[in-house]
This record gives C-alpha cells, structure tokens and sequence, in this order.
C-alpha cells in the first residue's frame, strides 16, 4: 500500500535526524493507510508508535 510505504519512509528520515515535520508526515501518510485499510494491525501499531502511546 503506497501511503503505508510513504509513512515508512517519513519515519526512516525522520528517525535519522530530520525535523518533525517528516514525523507529521509519517503519521498523516498511515493515517490515509490506515483509512483504506483499517483492519491492518501494522498500522495501528505504527500510528501508536509516532504518536508516543
């Protein structure tokens, strides 16, 4: 699923040094995922990740 793959990526550059900007759009990405796919426990578990929960 792309928006899945655009959050991972987010998160990747995100986790290496990038502003928070990249985190806003690693979740906002698996927030579109997890919309078209909601029953997808990666995503929720993701979402719950960049959130801090």
């Amino acid at each position: 699923m792309l928006w899945a793959q655009m959050g991972d990526v987010a998160w990747e550059v995100y986790r290496k040094g990038a502003g928070n900007e990249m985190r806003d759009r690693a979740a906002n990405a698996w927030s579109r995922a997890q919309r078209l796919n909601p029953r997808n426990p990666q995503l929720a578990e993701r979402l719950a990740q960049v959130r801090g929960r």
